[in-house]
């Protein structure tokens, strides 16, 4: 983690209230480090849209008949129903950043 930018500011600040883990837990995804970014997920117990869905994610790609997918898609579905139609195409993301974020919204799916 130490080698990555953002592994460095999470270890000068663990209680990470920046939110850095966010953006780490996207960059071990995007290179495909699944083991990483459970380990993450894990270390920050985060009832996030984006924790969820990345524990979804991380779950299917290492085991697609997973008898806990099932129980992890209806977390991150409970956690915030508007990700869905944004990760189907059904709509499309605002030209705009939202200007505040809540939990389970929709400006929280969007970002």
């Amino acid at each position: 983690m130490n080698g990555w930018p953002y592994g460095i500011l999470l270890a000068l600040n663990p209680n990470d209230n920046q939110g850095v883990r966010e953006l780490l837990a996207l960059a071990y995804l995007e290179v495909e480090d699944w083991g990483a970014s459970n380990e993450l997920l894990e270390r920050y117990e985060d009832g996030s849209a984006a924790a969820n869905f990345n524990r979804l994610l991380i779950a299917y790609v290492r085991n697609r008949r997973s008898p806990e997918l099932p129980q992890l898609l209806k977390t991150a579905i409970a956690q915030n129903r508007h990700v869905v139609p944004y990760l189907l195409g059904k709509k499309r993301l605002p030209r705009e950043m939202p200007h505040y974020i809540g939990f389970g919204d929709e400006n929280e799916a969007t970002v």
